[in-house]
């Protein structure tokens, strides 16, 4: 939805839109999620004043899935989807 309502210069929408993601419950969110739909977001987007609260809600997820850091380097299945993750992900 973020990237038609780009296409279509609708700022408002895309605002509302990432409003919208930002209040994503984190429990939902999946690795797949992450890497392929959440970061494939047009430039334009990625400047959103509302882009705030989403980067936000990804901190709250990062956390919530790898903040156990002993966990992260014991568990195998654990650090292969942390060195999965996209590298602009762990960056914000």
């Amino acid at each position: 939805m973020v990237v038609w309502a780009d296409r279509w210069q609708a700022d408002g929408c895309v605002e509302l839109c990432l409003t919208k993601l930002s209040g994503v419950d984190i429990a939902t969110i999946t690795l797949s999620d992450v890497n392929t739909n959440l970061f494939a977001l047009p430039e334009s987007v990625k400047k959103a004043a509302a882009l705030a609260s989403f980067h936000i809600m990804c901190k709250r997820w990062l956390v919530r899935k790898f903040g156990d850091v002993y966990a992260v380097i014991t568990d195998i299945g654990l650090l292969k989807s942390f060195c999965s993750l996209s590298f602009p992900f762990v960056r914000v």
